[in-house]
């Protein structure tokens, strides 16, 4: 895949998800999610409609993704072009949920620390697990759609 078939796939799902009014950057660097390199990040605003991608270079041919990487999930991936596309549809699903994870963050704030400890696990993990199976289901809906 080159830059600009990932730029055209992300504006693509960018509109079919109802973010054509977000501001979306992409930017490729090696992101970094808790201390360890990622394929792709996003960092959202907290009260803007704008967010950025961070792409490693690697998902366009520029580079290699390194060993810290579950290369297994890449390489078990029989088309590399679905893989970082269902990954882009994911991120952008970060967006489409940041208001509700924000409220979430509000109630979190009014908790006691060690329960607040727990809450922000559960919290992130539950955005995760959403946001990935959303992805997984979206990705296999009929390209003209």
């Amino acid at each position: 895949m080159d830059e600009q078939a990932l730029r055209d796939l992300v504006t693509l799902w960018q509109n079919r998800l109802g973010l054509d009014h977000w501001e979306v950057v992409v930017k490729f660097a090696e992101p970094e999610l808790d201390g360890r390199t990622c394929v792709m990040k996003v960092d959202r605003s907290h009260y803007y409609d704008h967010a950025t991608i961070t792409v490693h270079p690697a998902a366009i041919g520029k580079g290699e993704l390194p060993a810290s990487i579950e290369r297994d999930i890449l390489d078990q991936a029989s088309d590399h072009t679905a893989f970082y596309e269902r990954t882009i549809v994911h991120e952008l699903l970060h967006c489409c949920l940041r208001d509700l994870m924000e409220a979430g963050e509000l109630v979190g704030d009014q908790l006691h620390r060690d329960v607040r400890a727990v809450w922000d696990e559960a919290w992130r993990r539950a955005e995760e697990a959403t946001v990935e199976r959303l992805a997984k289901a979206l990705i296999l809906l009929p390209k003209g759609v």
